[in-house]
């Protein structure tokens, strides 16, 4: 929902961002917990840069807005506060409960609720909220990966040395012809043969932007990276907009090493 209305393929889950102190330019952002309760699931930012929290869940029947259940979930919005500078930020908040339906679980007359709260949030124009959550976007999913030692100093005091270099193997796609000039590093270990790859997949990113990751997890100041103009081939193979790229191994091809 948060892609696919807003536009925005970079979202952070809230838990591991409250209480942290963010390291250089981003000290001045602090995301803390103000009251118990359950904390919203994710931060994101609009297509108008404003900051959003977002809630997900999952039912096996209808629920209304008058329902107490709705307002308890509307609640977990208050347990958090986003301070730039000390100052405490407007922040819109989603939530999205989807209704599970089957054969043993049918709805016969499917309703969507919309709501336009009176809360429309603030705009936070000079960038860093924004780069913060693409930050911890990229250290969630690297931080799982072979490519952990990046992924682990995007958002740490801890930073990678500026003078060592690491070799990444490169593959392409060069079963695809949209996506055959794209360099790409795979995420999981492998011996550069097909069956080290999960289940036949390749999962992997753009070495243009991991260079960019690389050279912030080194200390340096990096670009903002933008989104990216998602590709679908076939069912088979997906380019996402945070430059991420998954699909069946036998479409990509390994072309050597190449030195960061």
């Amino acid at each position: 929902m948060i892609e696919k209305t807003f536009g925005s393929g970079f979202i952070s889950h809230v838990k591991p961002l409250l209480g942290k102190k963010f390291p250089g330019k981003f000290a001045s952002i602090s995301i803390n917990r103000c009251k118990k309760g359950d904390s919203p699931d994710y931060i994101f930012m609009d297509n108008l840069n404003k900051p959003c929290l977002a809630e997900a869940k999952g039912r096996r029947d209808q629920i209304e807005f008058t329902d107490p259940v709705f307002t308890t979930w509307r609640e977990q919005f208050s347990t958090v506060e986003v301070k730039i500078n000390g100052n405490v930020t407007e922040v819109k908040g989603y939530i999205m409960a989807l209704v599970i339906a089957n054969e043993h679980n049918s709805i016969s007359n499917s309703t969507l609720y919309v709501e336009d709260p009176v809360n429309e949030g603030e705009v936070y124009r000079d960038g860093l909220l924004g780069e913060l959550i693409q930050m911890a976007h990229y250290e969630r999913i690297l931080s799982r990966s072979g490519l952990n030692f990046i992924g682990n100093s995007l958002l740490s005091e801890d930073k990678l040395s500026k003078d060592k270099k690491y070799k990444f193997p490169i593959y392409r796609a060069t079963g695809v012809y949209e996506l055959q000039d794209d360099d790409l590093v795979p995420l999981v270990p492998h011996n550069h043969r097909f069956d080290h790859f999960y289940g036949g997949t390749f999962v992997g990113i753009t070495l243009r932007t991991l260079e960019i990751l690389l050279n912030i997890a080194r200390g340096n100041d990096g670009e903002y990276i933008r989104n990216q103009k998602p590709k679908n081939f076939n069912n088979v193979l997906f380019k996402f907009t945070d430059d991420f790229v998954v699909g069946n191994s036998y479409l990509f091809d390994y072309y050597g090493f190449q030195e960061v």
